[in-house]
């Protein structure tokens, strides 16, 4: 079976690597307990304001271990900002359905994260339209 079917048929962890905050036990996601504490700070901070930049800053500062205990950045930040995993759901090909491995962070603090990274977009749209 191939991994677009097992996400039609809600089947499977679809082959990508362990997302920060999850261990893998016996095929399925497992919340980590010290890890799910830092996913939940990002995603709280970003979504009260904080910006991508201080986050990173502050995470390295303190010498918070990131994944594979690498530097924290940006980029990485914005990827797990837009990772439906972490409010219990699995993207596959552009299909993102609900999935049984427990949510780090809650549907409340996940809109809101999703609204203000799609701000940016929707201010340069409405000046463009405005101009």
């Amino acid at each position: 079976m191939g991994m677009a079917q097992k996400h039609k048929q809600g089947k499977g962890l679809l082959g990508f690597r362990r997302p920060y905050g999850y261990d893998y036990v016996d095929g399925a996601l497992v919340v980590n307990g010290k890890e799910a504490r830092i996913v939940r700070r990002i995603f709280n901070e970003y979504a009260a304001g904080q910006t991508l930049h201080g986050i990173v800053t502050a995470l390295n500062n303190e010498g918070v271990p990131s994944h594979r205990n690498r530097q924290w950045s940006k980029s990485g930040l914005r990827y797990m900002l837009r990772n439906p995993v972490y409010v219990g759901k699995i993207r596959w090909d552009a299909v993102t359905r609900d999935d049984a491995h427990e949510a780090i962070v809650d549907a409340q603090t996940w809109e809101a994260v999703q609204a203000r990274r799609l701000e940016p977009a929707i201010n340069s749209e409405r000046l463009a339209a405005e101009a």
